[in-house]
Formats: C-alpha cells, structure tokens, sequence
C-alpha cells in the first residue's frame, strides 16, 4: 500500500525530471515523463502545459486546450500558460477568441513579443494586413533580433508592393537566421515584382532543393515560382508548381479545422440552395432607413473571388464623393442569423424592421469603429463573396444597391486556383481544381437564385468590357449609384500604390488598367480540362465565348 508520503516522494521526482529534461531541451522525453506523472495522479501547471504543448506540436490544439484551462485555473494570470492557450484557440477556428486572449496576455507583459507574433498572424488570416502590420512591429520593438517576426512583416511589405521596405527587412531577418523561408520568399517576390525572373526563380529553386526547407513554407514558395514560370510563357511548368503549392497547402490542412468547415461549407449552400429555388420573389421593403453614419449612397460590391472586385473598388476609391471598405466582415452576425438553411432563410423573409434593426446598428459601429468618415459620401463595402448574402444585405439595408462583377468563370477559377489566399474555409476550397470549380458553380447558382429573389437594384460590371472601355462603363456605373464621373477615376493605379489592398490582385491594380488577365485559361486549356465541363453551363449562360476545343 502506497502512503502519502511515497506518494509524494515519487511525485517530487517525477517533477525533477521534467524539470530535468525541460533543462536539456529535451521537450519530448518532458512530454513523456509529465504523462507519466499526470497518470500517477499529479496535477501541476508545468506539466500541463509541457502535455499541452507536445500537443498542439502534434497539431491536436483541440485536446491542449482542457489542459491549459485546467493550469489557467491553477494560476491563474500566468503569461505563458495564457499564451499558449491563445494559440491553441486560433489553431481550432476560433480566432476572434484568439486575439481576446492574446490582449490579455499583453495587457500583463505588454513586452512579451511571442504574442504580438502570434496576434499578427491571426490578424494576416483575417484578411486585417494594416493591424497585422502594427503587430509585427510591435513583436519587433520588443525584440529587434525576433526574425520570424522580421520575415513576416517582409512578406507583408512585398505583397504590398513596399519594396525597399521588404528588402531591408528580409536582410535583417537574414542576418539573424540565414536560411528563413519567409525572408528568401519576399526577396523573390520583390524580385519578381521588378521583373527580375531569372533572379527570383533560382532563389526559389534553390529553396526547395534545401532537403531541411521548412514543409510549411513550400506552398509559398511554389506559388512563386509558378508565377515566374507563368511570366515566362513556360504554362505547364507553371501549372505543375501552382498545383504542387494547392497539393501541399491541401495536405497540411488535412486533419486542421478548417478542412472540416469547409465541407459544412459546401453542404450549406446545397441546403440554401434547395431553400432558395422554393421561395417566390420578395417584395420591395415599404420603407427605407437612412444610411448610418450620415452617409448618402451605400452600395455592396460583390461578384466572386477574382472576378474584378479589387480592380473596381481601387477605381471607385479614387472618386472624391466616395468610401470604400474593403473585405470586412462585418455582415458575419447576420449571416450566422440567417443564412445556414431554410428556416434561417424563412425567419429572415418574415422579420421586421424591429428585428433587423440590431445588425444595422451593429454593421454601421464596426463601419465607425473602423475610423471611415462616410458623413455625405457613397459607402462602397467591397467583399465578392457577399453576393451569398444577397437577401441578408436586402433586408437589413433595403435602400442599398449591388454591383456585381462578372468575368469568364474560366479566368476566374484558374486564377483561383493560382493565387495564394488566407486560411479559412472558403479559401480551402481553392486548394484542388475540382473544388475551385464547384465552389464556382455552387456559389453562382446561389447568386442567381438570390437575384431572383431579391429587390434590391444591381448592377452586373462584365470585367472584360470595363477594361476596354473604362471610361464609357465607369460613367454607367456611377450613374448607378448616384455620383459623377470624376477624371480621377482614371488615375487610380497612382492613388492604388499608397493604399493598402487586402487581396491577392494588389500588384495587377498597381500597374494601371491592362487586359493581360483576359482569356489567360487558353494557356492553360489541357490542364482544366477536367472542370470545364463543371463551367461549360455559366460560360454560356454569360455569353462568353465555348472552349472551340471541347
């Protein structure tokens, strides 16, 4: 029979080899020992946290954070333990509660960097590069030499097209850890901006060839190089590294949460869409409330994900009488109210103004909190993928318009397919041709019966005819919201260069109007073959021009 005190003997060992192996760096024989000892019966902070960090290392973050409330409540405050669990919540989804529990942490050790890092990344995949940006700086005053945090913010300033600004902060980065993924990548990318192809693509190369590259970062990186390839005429290359970037960034999300909701994804609009084709039409609102903020136009410009958006609301940016926003999420609430299946679609047909007016008042406080002056100008609130939520922005917002862009479904999905984009579930169905071109026809045959049913007025903008006539198409579309054409609207790439753009086309908007994205799938016809079909129907339905080869 065991005592209390050989029982305690034994635990005060067990917690002198942890201590022991945690010394020696030895983080999986801690895991093993504090296992052992949390078997025994021993409950402590440290072990919990050496358990729970083993775990989320295994990419199980979901089982780490029981163990990291259990230690929170044990002591509670402790920086360490708080950090942990932050990470562990933005790795299962829930990154909203991630950057509440990172503030917590920084609100005890304002100087702690490894969560003004960790904030900064859930701000990038929250599509926030600003405030991400702010936090990568703040992770580096607190620690010049943190280079992931150097890299990143690097990464950051290439995509943006701030040069100078990514070359100096990868070499700092390089300085401290001469082999950073994330540095050689934003060289790369800086030299592939400059048109330096040869240069940027053997930087690439050589990245890939180190046998001790980072896993996590070789999606990147491919995507990099299938742009050079792309550049360089040389399309089957180029296909063969965007596809190897989609295969690794597909499997790396095998088993994370976002593979899993976006599967519910796909169900959902199945469900939305059997309950969209049973409604009749809506009528038109009775009423219409005034704009908050004392705006004078509120127009939501929709379409889908490499469709023109970015291209039209960095034009529409440059008018003087106008506001945009650019890809915020502030229509989350009401989504979450409304549109995840029938009943949600039939509660939102039957609510009164009384009913929406909690989510009006919610979208026009984020839109304040954001800092815009809308007071007297057109609000553009630009997110393609809000043309899912057509009833939502209907009925909330009756006095609102809708420009939708459209372009070949062709160019879209291959461009889609090629460009790198955050992780959340939408974006994961990009990660194979198949799923791109589903998500394609699921989301357009949603649109159309969400057109069908709601009043609000919409405007289509075909991509291919506002590049080539700008000005004719422009003045249509201003007519439609209500301002004047302004030659402005003509200088937009200028004005484009000082914004931050949240989007993967930020460098093709830099460079001014030009139609090298237009019918850029004939490249690439042998390798969409496959999902052509998938598009054939949209392709005629929009009255682009059949693939002459199928």
């Amino acid at each position: 029979m065991t005592t209390i005190d050989e029982q305690d003997i034994r635990h005060r060992r067990q917690m002198a080899e942890v201590d022991a192996a945690l010394a020696r760096n030895d983080y999986a024989g801690a895991a093993l020992l504090a296992k052992a000892a949390t078997d025994d019966g021993l409950r402590h902070p440290k072990l919990l946290s050496v358990l729970a960090f083993s775990l989320f290392e295994a990419r199980r973050p979901a089982e780490a954070l029981p163990l990291l409330d259990e230690a929170d409540a044990m002591t509670p405050g402790d920086p360490h333990i708080l950090h942990g669990r932050a990470c562990c919540l933005a790795d299962v989804g829930r990154r909203v509660d991630a950057l509440i529990a990172f503030d917590k942490v920084l609100g005890l050790r304002p100087g702690f960097a490894p969560s003004h890092f960790q904030k900064a990344r859930v701000l990038a995949s929250l599509n926030d590069p600003d405030a991400a940006a702010r936090a990568y700086e703040l992770a580096i005053a607190c620690d010049p030499n943190f280079a992931d945090a150097l890299g990143e913010r690097a990464f950051g300033a290439a995509r943006q097209g701030q040069l100078a600004q990514a070359r100096d902060l990868a070499g700092r980065a390089l300085a401290i850890a001469p082999n950073l993924p994330v540095a050689h990548i934003s060289l790369a990318i800086a030299d592939f901006t400059e048109n330096r192809l040869d240069e940027a693509g053997e930087r690439i190369r050589t990245l890939l060839a180190d046998p001790l590259f980072n896993q996590a970062s070789r999606p990147s990186a491919l995507s990099v190089l299938g742009d050079v390839l792309d550049r360089q005429r040389r399309y089957d290359e180029a296909f063969e590294a965007y596809a190897e970037s989609k295969r690794l960034s597909h499997v790396l999300a095998i088993g994370s949460w976002v593979a899993g909701a976006s599967e519910a994804l796909m169900e959902r609009f199945e469900r939305l869409l059997v309950a969209a084709r049973r409604l009749d039409p809506w009528k038109p609102p009775s009423s219409t409330p005034s704009h908050g903020g004392g705006a004078a136009g509120h127009v939501f410009l929709v379409g889908f994900p490499r469709s023109g958006t970015t291209l039209l609301e960095q034009v529409l940016a440059s008018h003087p009488s106008i506001v945009t926003l650019e890809e915020r999420l502030f229509l989350r609430p009401a989504e979450e109210a409304f549109m995840t299946d029938a009943e949600g679609l039939s509660r939102l047909e039957q609510a009164t103004d009384d009913d929406l007016e909690p989510f009006r008042a919610m979208y026009w406080q984020d839109v304040a909190d954001r800092g815009l002056d809308v007071r007297g100008k057109i609000l553009i609130d630009k997110l393609p993928l809000a043309s899912l939520l057509l009833p939502v922005i209907g009925k909330i917002f009756p006095g609102s318009k809708v420009l939708f862009a459209q372009r070949d479904p062709r160019d879209v999905v291959l461009s889609c397919f090629r460009r790198s984009f955050g992780f959340n579930p939408a974006m994961h169905l990009f990660t194979t041709l198949p799923g791109a071109a589903a998500f394609y026809d699921r989301a357009m045959a949603l649109a159309t019966e969400y057109r069908r049913i709601v009043p609000t007025p919409l405007h289509l903008v075909r991509h291919e005819a506002f590049v080539a006539d700008f000005e004719g198409r422009g003045r249509e579309i201003c007519d439609f919201i209500g301002v004047e054409w302004d030659d402005a609207m003509k200088e937009f790439a200028s004005a484009a260069a000082s914004r931050t753009i949240n989007t993967p086309s930020a460098p093709q908007v830099r460079r001014g109007l030009n139609s090298e994205g237009i019918g850029h799938w004939r490249h690439y016809r042998q390798s969409l073959a496959p999902i052509l079909p998938v598009l054939a129907p949209w392709v005629q339905r929009m009255g682009y021009e059949p693939d002459s080869a199928a």
